[in-house]
């Protein structure tokens, strides 16, 4: 429960008893801290894994599935990147780098943009498995932009993603590879002040899936049709996208798309 309860429902409730859930519901403990903002159980059901906490004090929670007891508790919010870290050979980063008189100017300007969250976004963290269950991903959004970490099955994290200014919730690990699916908006929010607002550099309206790998890499993306906004909506572009999901034998991808009078769904 979002309040940090953990209650077991039996499945074999018979359809004809007159008991509501709430009765019959199990409370064996209670988490903390709180509120309880995403959970998941490993592909093979081995371990639960519980994203908790607000603000600062965010954790990720790895529990057996059978006792409910905690193996690992980690503050989600780290500086750290990740034990595959990428290895710094002596260059130093682009911006230090000499480019002469010409290139400074280029190399600055392509020094990486402050980013937010998209508009769309719903705030909400998620978890995602990779089939084997050796590894899964968290997605969350802290100082205002969204931020997604590779952890192994140990709750040890690998990697943190390259940033993406403009990154959304949905997320999901392709079940027979490495590829994680996300989505990412583009241009200038609608109706905004003309200012550099911090989503993705490129043609206001778009809207791609986007993949990263278990590096953390970017690794290609697809942009979804346009849909056109017909007078006021909920939604600043009209629509929203508010899950994805893989199929079994990671073959099919599919994009829940959220509007206001109705729900669609995409099989790319």
């Amino acid at each position: 429960m979002r309040c940090g309860d953990i209650a077991i429902l039996p499945l074999d409730i018979s359809t004809s008893s007159s008991s509501s859930p709430s009765q019959i519901l199990d409370t064996i403990g209670t988490i903390d801290p709180t509120p309880v903002l995403a959970a998941s159980f490993s592909s093979d059901s081995s371990l639960l894994t519980i994203v908790a906490g607000a603000a600062s004090n965010t954790t990720l929670l790895l529990m057996d599935p059978v006792s409910f007891d905690v193996i690992i508790s980690s503050p989600i919010i780290t500086k750290a990147y990740g034990s595959d870290a990428p290895v710094n050979v002596g260059w130093g980063s682009k911006s230090t780098q000499f480019h002469g008189s010409l290139g400074k100017a280029a190399a600055q300007a392509s020094a990486p943009q402050a980013s937010t969250t998209s508009p769309d976004d719903d705030g909400s963290a998620r978890i995602s498995w990779r089939g084997d269950a050796q590894y899964f991903s968290v997605s969350i959004v802290e100082n205002r932009k969204r931020v997604l970490r590779i952890y192994d099955r140990n709750a040890a994290l690998q990697n943190t993603a390259e940033d993406a200014p403009g990154l959304e919730g949905s997320l999901a690990w392709r079940p027979n590879g490495g590829l994680i699916a996300s989505t990412q908006r583009f241009g200038k929010i609608p109706g905004a002040p003309n200012e550099e607002w911090g989503l993705g550099k490129g043609k206001d309206g778009r809207h791609d899936v986007v993949f990263f790998e278990r590096n953390g890499l970017r690794h290609g993306e697809f942009s979804l049709r346009e849909v056109v906004k017909e007078g006021r909506s909920i939604f600043p572009w009209g629509y929203r996208v508010k899950e994805l999901g893989w199929n079994a034998d990671s073959t099919i991808l599919s994009v829940w798309i959220e509007r206001e009078q109705e729900d669609v769904g995409e099989l790319p």
